[in-house]
């Protein structure tokens, strides 16, 4: 019997309205990778190959990839 690993979705879509910028892409020490970056790759292992990032622009879209 095969376990089934679930799709990994991931809302960064907020207005960050309190923060004053996208909470998405704040800097994660030591790297300083973007937040949102660094949920994906810690979850990861337990999800399945699909990964879903769900983004309300096109401008943080393109941040996240760089």
């Amino acid at each position: 019997m095969s376990l089934l690993r679930p799709t990994l979705i991931v809302n960064a879509g907020g207005n960050s309205r309190r923060m004053g910028t996208p909470k998405a892409l704040l800097p994660v020490p030591p790297q300083g990778i973007p937040l949102v970056l660094h949920i994906l790759r810690r979850l990861a292992p337990v999800s399945a190959e699909r990964q879903i990032l769900v983004v309300n622009s096109e401008d943080m879209a393109q941040s996240i990839q760089g």
